[in-house]
């Protein structure tokens, strides 16, 4: 329960506009440190045979900064990300890096 406050204000401000960028990098390092995963990237997902019923087969991240507000782009599901995969993302100079899904269970913590 002690993150559900934080994940909501968190949430609120995404859907208001407010927190994107180095902002949100900020956040991610201040509430998932302990862990390791301070780093903010958003991406869409890519589903098998393009059918959400079947899941989840990869995800394109981008860097946090490249995103617009959800209010703007609903797709722009915000991640907070291993510094590994924070990396790889940073090395395509703000293009979509396709990551496979469980690569991104396993270096990111999901915030929408």
């Amino acid at each position: 329960m002690k993150l559900s406050t934080p994940l909501t204000v968190l949430l609120i401000s995404i859907m208001a506009g407010l927190v994107y960028g180095s902002k949100f990098d900020d956040w991610c390092g201040l509430h998932f440190g302990y862990v390791k995963k301070p780093w903010a990237l958003c991406g869409g997902a890519r589903y098998r045979y393009d059918d959400p019923k079947q899941g989840i087969l990869n995800w394109d991240l981008t860097p946090q900064t490249a995103c617009k507000p959800v209010h703007i782009d609903p797709k722009a599901i915000p991640f907070c990300c291993s510094g590994t995969a924070h990396d790889e993302v940073q090395e395509v100079a703000q293009k979509a890096k396709t990551f496979d899904a469980d690569k991104v269970d396993k270096e990111c913590h999901r915030l929408a």
